[in-house]
C-alpha cells in the first residue's frame, strides 16, 4: 500500500520536472524586490505543495490500518483511524501529553522534529522510517550521487515566492548566492547535466521512498 503512495508522489514530481525543463528560463516579470519567472515560481510552489501532500498521505494512510511497506514489512497502527479520526487525534494530542502543534486544523506535516509526536499521536508502527528519512542531511541518488536535503531551501524559496517581501528576500539570500534571480539559481548546472531544481526533485523522491520503507 505504501508503494502506491510513494509511486503517486514520484509520478507527480516527474510531471513538475517536465514542466520545468520545457519552460523558458528567462525572467518575464519585473518586480521591485526581484525579477521573477512565473513558470519557475509555479514549479517551486507546486513541488513544495506536493511534498506536504505526500507526507500527509503517508501519515494518514499509515494510521488507517495495516499497511505494507516498500520492503514488504507489515505495519499496524495501535488503532485503525479514518482521516477524520486521525486529524481529531492530532488536534487532541496535547490532552494526552503529546505536543503536536496545529495550524488551521492540521499539523505542519513537513517539520522533521514534529515527526515523532505526530506518529505517537496516531499510534504508528512505522514511525522510525518516516523519522529517519526526514532527518537525513544527505540523500543518496542511486549508488554514485549524494545530494543535500532540499527541504529547508525549498521551503524558504517557496515562502519568498508566495509572499514576496524584503523579509523573505533576506532569508533566501544565502540560498541564492550570486544568482541574480530565482530562475538563474534553479537552473544552475549540477552533476550529470542536471540543474538545482531537478536535483531537488530527485532528492525528494528518494526521501519519499525512504520514508515508506
Amino acid at each position: 500500500m505504501l508503494v502506491s503512495v510513494a509511486t503517486s508522489f514520484q509520478d507527480e514530481v516527474k510531471d513538475i520536472k517536465t514542466a520545468f525543463i520545457g519552460g523558458s528560463p528567462s525572467p518575464l516579470v519585473q518586480c521591485s524586490i526581484m525579477h521573477y519567472q512565473p513558470l519557475d515560481d509555479g514549479c517551486v510552489v507546486s513541488l513544495w505543495d506536493l511534498w506536504n501532500r505526500y507526507l500527509r498521505d503517508l501519515y494518514l494512510t499509515s494510521a488507517s490500518g495495516p499497511v505494507r511497506s516498500v520492503l514488504g514489512t507489515n505495519y499496524s497502527p495501535s488503532v485503525n483511524l479514518t482521516e477524520a479520526q486521525a486529524l481529531a487525534a492530532l488536534r487532541n494530542a496535547s490532552q494526552i501529553g503529546i505536543p503536536v502543534k496545529i495550524y488551521h486544523g492540521e499539523p505542519k506535516w513537513f517539520i522533521e522534529t514534529a515527526s515523532g509526536d505526530i506518529s505517537r499521536a496516531l499510534g504508528l508502527a512505522n514511525a522510525a522510517p518516516i523519522r529517519d528519512a526526514l532527518a537525513q542531511a544527505n540523500v543518496s541518488i542511486g549508488s554514485a550521487i549524494t545530494l543535500g536535503n532540499p527541504v529547508e531551501p525549498l521551503h524558504k524559496l517557496r515562502n519568498y515566492i508566495a509572499h514576496k517581501s524584503l523579509t523573505h528576500r533576506r532569508s533566501i539570500s544565502t540560498t541564492l548566492g550570486s544568482s541574480s534571480d530565482i530562475s538563474a539559481y534553479l537552473r544552475t548546472p549540477t552533476l550529470g547535466g542536471s540543474t538545482q531544481f531537478e536535483d531537488w526533485c530527485d532528492a525528494l523522491v528518494s526521501l519519499a521512498w525512504d520514508a515508506a520503507l
